[in-house]
């Protein structure tokens, strides 16, 4: 992955207050079969609370999220996603580009299983998508706001990132069984351009 990196150890440190999209972390962009296959677990769900924790230098921020649907991997329960970023003692870490959770809306994210067993969302806020309410289910919507995504020859990609929620979860799953070579390749239900810019830094 290619990163702009911005301050200690990669972190983009801020005062609280300063407000999102004020820097932008550069990477390549994942595909949506990627995403699928790299992650450990796939799931819909319901944020919970959050709290943060300095080790060492870093600050991460424990989310509590509560499975309404797993898409792929097994959980028991609440499961606790970890980001980078947070707030300690009323310093402030913000990483930009990284995942960003609020207590009470619905997502669906593809985590990533580390040796310790704790849980890191999938290619930063790639791999977090909000559930907006509506007709059909509602739609999934990705936030890249902080992310410059670029191709694997350098250029800059941009795409739609609004996915209809229902068709989504679908696609999804067939791609996990596919995955699995219990499925013959045939056209996908939906290929969403999921990996797009939405812009660069504001």
């Amino acid at each position: 992955m290619m990163y702009r990196l911005t301050g200690l150890l990669a972190l983009v440190a801020a005062l609280v207050g300063v407000p999102p999209g004020a820097d932008a972390t550069t990477m390549r962009k994942i595909d949506l079969d990627t995403l699928v296959a790299t992650a450990d677990v796939i799931l819909l769900g319901t944020v919970g609370s959050s709290e943060s924790v300095a080790v060492g230098a870093r600050f991460w921020t424990r989310t509590t999220l509560v499975p309404e649907r797993v898409v792929k991997g097994a959980v028991e329960g609440p499961v606790v996603v970890e980001t980078a970023g947070g707030v300690v003692d009323g310093i402030g870490q913000r990483v930009a580009g990284s995942a960003q959770f609020t207590e009470g809306e619905q997502v669906v994210v593809f985590l990533a299983r580390r040796p310790d067993g704790r849980l890191r969302v999938r290619g930063m806020a790639q791999g977090k998508l909000r559930v907006v309410p509506g007709l059909a289910g509602g739609r999934a919507v990705r936030d890249l706001s902080d992310l410059r995504l670029i191709a694997d020859d350098g250029a800059e990609v941009e795409a739609a990132d609004v996915m209809p929620l229902d068709a989504f979860l679908k696609d999804l799953a067939v791609r996990v069984v596919r995955d699995a070579g219990t499925l013959p390749e045939r056209p996908r239900l939906l290929d969403p351009p999921t990996d797009t810019p939405t812009g660069g830094a504001r």
